[in-house]
């Protein structure tokens, strides 16, 4: 580069470099006013109350016989598991693997209805109480065709006390703040209006 074409740092960190700090603050700029956008969402975080309980299955067994934990049956049957995939759940708790968080709304007697997981609680309370045989099992291959009945005892308890996650939205809040929650959760409730068409997905 010859004296006559190379820059001067004055020139470098003034001139020529101006084009490259308005392309950066252009950007900034643009990122200050997405975040601007915030104020304009309906979702005020003080109004967000969550709730985190971890519940054995032989007590979410019990609320779901009461009537203290409930879920759409109509979609259940929409959209079942195969008898595989149940299967495959229920060896993941013999297996000891945890299995995804479940999310459930409280009404006001705390009672909850589930949002996010019909299916896996589903499952686990069907095999439990007997409705279906173990199929196609990967490692506990000797349990294939057994109902939870016709378990040895010690895997029964291994079910029983396997301990479940549940995140529960609590009660009290605006309609249309639990709404943007369960939206937030669980996206395939919604049709493409933003309009709530299920309570289930997995």
């Amino acid at each position: 580069m010859t004296e006559e074409t190379r820059p001067n740092a004055f020139e470098s960190a003034t001139g020529k470099n101006d084009n490259i700090e308005a392309e950066r603050d252009s950007g900034l700029v643009a990122e200050l006013d997405d975040s601007n956008t915030e104020s304009e969402c309906p979702l005020d975080p003080a109004e967000v109350r969550f709730g985190t309980t971890y519940v054995s299955v032989e007590r979410l067994i019990s609320q779901i016989r009461n009537g203290e934990i409930y879920w759409d049956s109509d979609v259940q049957r929409a959209s079942a598991w195969s008898l595989v995939r149940q299967s495959r759940l229920i060896e993941s708790l013999l297996l000891r693997i945890p299995i995804p968080v479940f999310y459930a709304a409280a009404d006001e007697s705390y009672n909850w209805s589930v949002v996010d997981g019909v299916q896996r609680l589903s499952a686990i309370y069907n095999y439990v109480t007997n409705e279906f045989p173990l199929k196609k099992l990967e490692y506990f291959v000797r349990f294939n065709g057994k109902r939870y009945n016709n378990l040895p005892r010690q895997m029964q308890r291994r079910i029983e006390e396997s301990q479940l996650v549940l995140h529960i939205v609590e009660a009290g809040m605006r309609e249309d703040v639990r709404l943007n929650i369960y939206r937030r959760i669980n996206p395939l409730q919604f049709d493409k209006e933003g309009q709530l068409v299920s309570s289930n997905h997995q």
